[in-house]
């Protein structure tokens, strides 16, 4: 009885601290609670008579952190991160107001007309660079300077300048 009062001692001031790491380490406060169980289960199964201290349950916490998320597909971690990262972004945007689409329409015939080509079948049409690429027949860098040049040139006309 007095090992598993000690592990309980040891539960108590350190559960918060060991806690925080594996959320922190996780981003997930769910896994970081089952982790940090897992080390005081571990610890219970084991019934040793060693004398675990903090620095052993950071550690333990830890690596079994970081065994979850060697475990976890890169992919899944992202589309995870990317999920909370953007939670409180759900409002969808007013769509453009007429306002907007003249002066795209002015911006395009001030561009040259390879440019405003490339422009419209990127924007209107929805065209890869690769697409555009082989609609126009030329290289997908050439693509690339006459969308930079026509942002360029929307850029200039929506901060006012010539």
């Amino acid at each position: 009885m007095a090992i598993k009062d000690d592990i309980e001692t040891l539960f108590k001031e350190n559960y918060a601290r060991l806690h925080r790491l594996a959320a922190m380490l996780l981003h997930d406060t769910e896994a970081a609670h089952d982790i940090v169980h897992d080390v005081f289960a571990a610890i219970l199964d084991n019934q040793a008579t060693i004398a675990y201290d903090t620095t052993y349950l950071i550690t333990s916490v830890r690596n079994r952190c970081l065994n979850k998320l060697k475990a976890i597909d890169v992919r899944d971690r992202f589309r995870e991160l990317y999920l909370i990262e953007n939670e409180e972004t759900d409002i969808i945007p007013d769509p453009p107001d007429e306002e907007i689409f003249t002066l795209i329409e002015e911006c395009e015939k001030l561009m040259p007309p390879k440019c405003a080509e490339v422009f419209k079948l990127r924007f209107h049409d929805g065209k890869s660079a690769k697409e555009i690429s082989k609609a126009l027949d030329i290289g997908e860098r050439v693509i690339y300077k006459h969308l930079r040049h026509a942002l360029t040139i929307l850029k200039h006309q929506l901060n006012g300048q010539p």
